[in-house]
């Protein structure tokens, strides 16, 4: 990827699945949620990226993969508070009087995580690993 392909791009799983640009709707929908029902309650939604690259010159190939899914129970029957909600005070002075207003607020809120591995050939490493492998044979057969 070059930066000019991220400054128009927007990630679709089809079309343009290395983009890291998301839009709200479209991370809903791949983690398979309704967003009108997730706007009004909350919740968490998880997006994993997992790197598997092969960093040799000739394969040389590094890309993300994104999954989607959601990570809190939205189902009331199992939980008492479906969703994310959370709640905080706001204190002030009124006609001299301390007033408190309490808030209940929803959100959604995203839970990013990063798997990966990378690996490239090296023929000095290969010779060291079948040398280390061939004397310890040569011990454990000696007798």
């Amino acid at each position: 990827m070059k930066e000019t392909d991220l400054k128009g791009s927007i990630y679709n799983r089809y079309k343009n699945p290395y983009c890291p640009i998301f839009r709200l709707g479209d991370i809903v929908s791949e983690a398979k949620e309704k967003f009108s029902e997730i706007a009004v309650e909350g919740g968490v939604i998880g997006i994993q990226i997992n790197w598997d690259c092969d960093l040799n010159h000739i394969f040389h190939s590094c890309l993300p993969k994104y999954s989607f899914r959601r990570l809190d129970e939205k189902e009331s029957n199992r939980t008492l508070y479906p969703g994310l909600n959370f709640r905080f005070a706001r204190y002030s002075i009124v006609n001299g009087e301390q007033q408190r207003t309490l808030f209940k607020m929803y959100g959604i809120r995203f839970d990013v995580m990063v798997f990966g591995k990378a690996g490239k050939f090296s023929i000095i490493q290969l010779i060291i690993y079948i040398g280390s492998t061939l004397s310890y044979y040569a011990l454990v057969s000696n007798p």
